[in-house]
C-alpha cells in the first residue's frame, strides 16, 4: 500500500494519538498481530515486540524511539496503539545468540514455545521496547492489500 492509501484510512487516528501523547513522531507502523500476541501487548504482559526473520526484511532498521506502532489484528482491525522506548537490531543470529536473547528479554516477550522452535535459527531480529499501550474502545477498520506484516509510514511529506 502507498502512504497516501494508508493515510486516507488512517490519516485521523494518527492525528488524533499524536494528541494524546503529546509526541512529535514522524513515522507511524502498522504491526500485524496474531493472538496470543496482541492480547499480551494491550494487557501489558508483553512489553517488547519481536520479529525474528531469515532476511532484512521490515521492521529491521525502519523503527526508531518515539515511533508509533497501530497493533492490528492479523485479518482484522486495528485495535490499539503503543510507543516505541528502544529499537534494536541483531544480524549474523546464531541459534546460541537467539536464546541468549530469550534468556536476557525472555520476560518482556512473552513467546510460546512453538513459536521459539520455528524461529531458533533466525538471522537478523528487531527488539522494540514498548511504552504507552492503549487499546482502542472500538476498533479501527483497515483494509489490508498484499501479505505484508508490518508497514511504516513516513509522516513527513518527502516532495
Amino acid at each position: 500500500m502507498d502512504r497516501e492509501e494508508i493515510l486516507n484510512q488512517i490519516g485521523w487516528v494518527i492525528g488524533a494519538v499524536h494528541k494524546i501523547l503529546y509526541n512529535p513522531f514522524e513515522r507511524v507502523h502498522i504491526a500485524y498481530l496474531n493472538e496470543p500476541y496482541l492480547s499480551r501487548i494491550l494487557k501489558g504482559t508483553k512489553t517488547m515486540e519481536t520479529r525474528f526473520k531469515m532476511n532484512r526484511s521490515p521492521p529491521f532498521f525502519k523503527v526508531n524511539d518515539g515511533d508509533l506502532i497501530l497493533l492490528k489484528r492479523s485479518g482484522g482491525d486495528i485495535e490499539g496503539y503503543a510507543r516505541v522506548v528502544v529499537a534494536a537490531y541483531f544480524e549474523n543470529l546464531t541459534p546460541a545468540k537467539f536464546d541468549d536473547m530469550l534468556i536476557k528479554f525472555g520476560h518482556q516477550m512473552q513467546l510460546d514455545q512453538k513459536w521459539i522452535d520455528k524461529k531458533r535459527n533466525s538471522k537478523y531480529a528487531s527488539l522494540i521496547k514498548l511504552a504507552d499501550v492503549n487499546k482502542f474502545d472500538t476498533p479501527i477498520p483497515f483494509k489490508q492489500k498484499g501479505q505484508e506484516s508490518w508497514i511504516t509510514v513516513e509522516l513527513k511529506d518527502e516532495r
